[in-house]
């Protein structure tokens, strides 16, 4: 399920994220530079083919993508072991919904 949400807004309004980290963990000095210059700025279609492209590169979105999907199967499998509640099933939907999610 898409979000609607841009893939880069955590580079067009300064934050800091998980997917920004972990691509900077990884970056090269001219990849480096260029996330600095656009932090904080609106991205053209090629700014954003550009971070994409680092993004691929560093490995970060896999890693990404890797680290949410430990968190989530952790918290299922706390929610599983809980006592029979009225909003257990509705804690296990949201995880199931928030794994489905893309973008």
């Amino acid at each position: 399920e898409e979000t609607g949400k841009s893939s880069f807004v955590d580079v067009t309004s300064r934050t800091y994220t998980l997917l920004t980290q972990y691509a900077h963990e990884s970056m090269n000095e001219e990849q480096r530079k260029f996330l600095a210059a656009k932090f904080g700025t609106t991205l053209t279609p090629e700014d954003q083919t550009e971070l994409k492209n680092i993004y691929e590169s560093t490995g970060c979105i896999n890693k990404a993508k890797e680290k949410i999907a430990m968190h989530l199967e952790k918290a299922g499998k706390m929610i599983e072991a809980y006592p029979k509640t009225s909003t257990k099933a509705d804690w296990l939907e949201l995880i199931t919904l928030i794994a489905s999610r893309k973008n």
